[in-house]
């Protein structure tokens, strides 16, 4: 502890008022020191003023206020409980302990720190918080719970954070729910089905292998309170709302020992998204980190523009169903399977002004873009876990991801005096197949073996027909552009894993291959392009962890031989762990990776990406790896019972080459190619989120920010271009923590804004939102509940706008099953509303004016099972 001491204040200024120091040393019956007792300072009423764990060394340091009565509690599974009153001197600045602790003959289970009533126990990896202690009462669901305990957040991503980490496993009383899709559990189970919230540090899916295998992961457990288990529980809700709007929602759930089955359904009019498609993305991003063969893959597909949905619509239809099954099948096998489905039917209209430019030609456009879209997305992930014995386990994963997007666009052009009529038509219809075999055997407790089969399919078509488009290229109108991109990956793997003693040691051996073809072609012209090419690696990995004590680290080494070009490729990563307490950690990071040139980023014939950019002369590497470097380093501190939580994080991320572009203004359209950059381009990211419990107004401060910075370059007209691009965010905000009262409130504002600079064009675009916010909510008695939300914001771009959304509900319980509500969403806004954005890209400065989706009021009747 007296190392985090030095190294917090480092990091965060403080105000340091007068202390008394602890210190001390655990020892058994042979004087030998021992790790992990937990030891606890509790005041005169048995209040916890401080905890923490010896160390491997068994050390323990902790600091109080001076002339403090206090005693020191240490406790230690399989040893007597030892409780020492401190008698503190005047003239005393610290005392030293060295308490030697008899081993007992009854194992205890478990030692619970005791504070906040029992609020929170810990229990090795596992801490546990008791709801209860926290929640006043208003809260409808898993996101209003979470957001009530220190040190947890639910951000606007629907993605769940612990202090400042995000949660890489989710369960449900120990099952997996919906993989990485958090939003579906924060938002869809109720607020009273949950009897507690458990923390899992270094979570291992097979729990045999804890301690050898080197995991990072963190897990969230949702404890389900008795009554709702056993029983299908859950609720449908129907919701009427102004002009014809609509919500029907189904939540069917049921808990029990042997399966959990879950089903969430929504079909709605009022744009109340389960889930977006940037979510999505993410999501396959993420769950594709469980397969062995992510380093050798190349990039992640980027989330395509067509698919990226929100508020700026004029109508909008979402239907949604979503069904995850974990069932225990025998003693032996564990399946789990989830599938989510999403449909989504939305118009859009935009004006855009665009301004063409370079050193020597300007001109703009006038544009009135109508677009009808329709949206779906499948991710269907199944895993299921035979034991082959005791020690043995026997694994089969798949993941199965298929998209599309069909969009007709209608474009009326103004350029100049003439006028133009354009219709786009896209047809997308991509899909990702992932799947692995894997086999784990325990051969001691100190050895483990593991072999990994692996298969990857990556397939993308796009249909692309333009109409009474301007002339490009001399082709003639209508045009039909085909374009298909396949990549298929397989391969294996064998790991060794031992720890002799307090360090893990990992050997891996392992090949893949990967063979990708890419075809484009225009219909009617002699514009086509043909591009495979095969990369085939063999890898060796040589890693050393150690995991457990205050100081903790991991070298990874893995050496690729590139067979395709004859190569060697040598990736090395790093990492320092601090583990200053059982919730607090400082972290460094230094890793080098490698992306690959893929054959669709190569051909030689244009291509058409819209009806104003023409894609040519990309005449890259194909296989090309290119050498990325990230260092980072972040701070995590938790204490529960002053309840404050600090997190700071840093990243920088160089890549020694880059894909830029080159452009060339032409009439009426650009002509876009890609070049690789032999000067290397950075990205900084440094963020903050500070939170601090003020007991004596019973309120808590929330402090979030973000930082980022990126230097790149483009060719205009062959000369070089530098580009610098800024998001700086910021929020901060008062909420108060009265339990069961009238009201509870949140207020604050938050600041958002995105600069790009290009610097040899002289050109400079600025996107700022800033809102201002004050929301409340609470139980007028049993039955009446009530929240209320005011958000003013304030967008600044090319023109300044200003609008107030207000959003209500207010709930009247009738009995235990119906609940009615009047409900509003952005009341002040029945007529559409609009949005000011500017985007500059390329050698375009583009100023939109967005149609957005109005407001509503309804009613709302929901049922509960």
């Amino acid at each position: 502890m007296k190392n985090f001491n030095f190294l917090f204040f480092l990091f965060f200024p403080v105000f340091v008022f007068s202390q008394f120091k602890i210190t001390g040393k655990t020892l058994n019956s042979n004087h030998s020191p021992i790790e992990n007792v937990i030891v606890q300072v509790l005041d005169k009423n048995g209040n916890t003023l401080a905890y923490g764990n010896s160390d491997e060394d068994g050390k323990f340091s902790f600091q109080i206020n001076e002339g403090t009565p206090c005693s020191v509690e240490l406790n230690k599974m399989g040893y007597e409980k030892i409780k020492k009153e401190i008698t503190v001197d005047n003239n005393q600045k610290s005392i030293v302990l060295e308490e030697i602790l008899s081993e007992k003959m009854n194992q205890i289970e478990e030692v619970k720190i005791i504070g906040q009533s029992t609020a929170v126990k810990q229990e090795g990896d596992t801490i546990t918080y008791k709801t209860k202690y926290f929640t006043t009462g208003a809260e409808r669901n898993l996101k209003d719970v979470l957001n009530k305990i220190p040190g947890f957040d639910v951000g606007g991503d629907g993605q769940i954070r612990v202090n400042g980490k995000k949660v890489d496993n989710l369960l449900v009383d120990g099952k997996e729910f919906f993989g990485d899709n958090h939003q579906l559990a924060t938002e869809n189970l109720g607020a009273d089905m949950i009897d507690d919230i458990r923390v899992i540090n270094h979570y291992s899916d097979y729990s045999k292998v804890k301690d050898l295998e080197p995991s990072d992961k963190t897990a969230l457990n949702i404890g389900i309170k008795k009554e709702f288990k056993g029983r299908i529980t859950g609720n449908a809700t129907l919701v009427s709302a102004y002009e014809g709007r609509y919500k029907l929602g189904v939540n069917l759930f049921k808990f029990s020992k042997a399966a959990n089955i879950s089903f969430i359904g929504n079909s709605n009019s009022i744009n109340d998204e389960v889930i977006t498609f940037d979510q999505y993305f993410k999501m396959i991003i993420a769950s594709k980190n469980d397969f062995v063969n992510r380093r050798n893959s190349g990039s992640d597909f980027q989330i395509p523009t067509i698919l990226l949905s929100d508020d700026k619509m004029t109508e909008k239809y979402n239907n949604f169903g979503a069904l995850n099954i974990t069932s225990y099948l025998s003693k032996k096998t564990k399946l789990n399977v989830y599938s989510i489905f999403n449909n989504v039917n939305q118009n859009k209209n935009i004006l855009n002004n665009t301004l063409f430019f370079d050193q020597n030609l300007n001109y703009s456009t006038a544009e009135n873009i109508k677009t009808k879209e329709n949206l779906f997305f499948n991710r269907t992930r199944a895993n299921i876990d035979y034991l082959v014995s005791d020690n043995s386990l026997l694994t089969y994963s798949l993941a199965f991801d298929p998209y599309s997007a069909n969009k007709n666009i209608q474009i009326d052009q103004t350029f100049g005096t003439i006028e133009n009529n354009i219709y786009e038509k896209i047809n997308d219809k991509p899909y990702t197949l992932s799947q692995q075999l894997s086999y784990t055997s325990k051969l001691s407790p100190t050895k483990l073996l593991a072999f990994y089969i692996f298969n990857d399919i990556n397939h993308q078509k796009n249909d692309f027909e333009l109409d009474n488009f301007p002339n490009i290229l001399n082709l003639d109108s209508p045009l039909l552009q085909y374009k298909k991109y396949n990549q298929k990956t397989y391969g294996f793997l064998g790991t060794y894993t031992f720890k002799p003693k307090k360090l893990i040691y990992y050997i891996g051996l392992g090949y893949s291959s990967a063979q990708e073809n890419f075809l484009s072609s225009i219909e009617n012209s002699l514009y086509s392009n043909t591009n495979g090419f095969n990369r085939n690696f063999y890898n060796v990995d040589f890693n050393i962890y150690k995991r457990k004590g205050f100081f903790q680290f991991s070298l990874q080494n893995t050496l690729l031989y590139y067979s395709s070009l004859n190569k060697f490729l040598y990736l090395p990563k790093a990492s320092v762990k601090f583990q200053l307490d059982k919730m607090s950690e400082l972290n460094f990071l230094y890793e080098a990776k490698n992306d690959f040139i893929s054959s669709n980023q190569v051909f030689t014939q244009p291509i058409l990406e819209d009806y104003n950019r023409l894609l040519k002369d990309n005449t890259l590497s194909v296989g090309l790896p290119i050498r990325i470097h990230n260092l980072s380093a972040y701070l995590r501190y938790l204490n529960l019972y002053s309840g404050t939580q600090l997190s700071l994080n840093f990243n920088f991320i160089k890549n020694e080459k880059s894909i830029i572009t080159a452009s060339q203004l032409l009439p009426q359209y650009v002509a876009i190619s890609q070049v690789l950059n032999l000067n290397s381009t950075q990205t900084w990211y440094t963020s903050i989120n500070f939170e601090k419990k003020l007991n004596f107004i019973k309120n808590k401060i929330k402090l979030n920010g973000s930082y980022s910075r990126s230097n790149t370059l483009n060719i205009v007209d062959q000369v070089e271009n530098p580009i610098t691009s800024e998001n700086i965010f910021i929020k901060a905000s008062l909420m108060s923590v009265f339990k069961k009262e009238f009201f509870n409130y949140e207020l604050g504002f938050s600041k958002q804004t995105s600069i790009s600079n290009y610097t040899s064009l002289n050109r400079k675009v600025t996107n700022d939102r800033t809102e201002v916010f004050v929301d409340f909510e609470g139980s007028i008695n049993k039955v009446l509940k009530y929240n209320l939300r005011n958000h003013y914001n304030i967008y600044t771009s090319e023109q300044k706008q200003c609008f107030l959304k207000t959003d209500f509900e207010i709930s009247y319980d009738y009995s235990k099953k119906w609940e009615y509500s009047v409900v509003g969403n952005d009341i002040l806004n029945f007529n559409k509303t609009q949005v000011v954005l500017s985007t500059l890209q390329n050698v375009t400065l583009q100023t939109s004016i967005i149609q957005r989706l109005p407001g509503y009021i309804g009613l709302k009747v929901k049922y509960n099972l």
